[in-house]
């Protein structure tokens, strides 16, 4: 079983290397990383609706707990 599962990973390094050497210099600099204001953009409202559950949860066990 560990001699199929190192075929396994021999082959993926093959092809992962195969595909990068292929790809040669023509990703350099095709990917940039998002801006601070974009992943802000991304994030704030995602942020926003959790921040929101999690204090209605805290509501939510304090009128639990209150009662007690």
């Amino acid at each position: 079983m560990a001699n199929e599962f190192a075929k396994w990973e021999v082959a993926e390094q093959e092809t992962i290397a195969d595909i990068m050497m292929e790809m040669g210099n023509k990703a350099k600099g095709a990917l940039k990383p998002p801006t601070d204001s974009e992943v802000e953009a991304m994030l704030a409202p995602k942020a926003m609706l959790r921040s929101s559950h999690i204090a209605k949860l805290i509501g939510d066990c304090r009128q639990t707990t209150v009662g007690r």
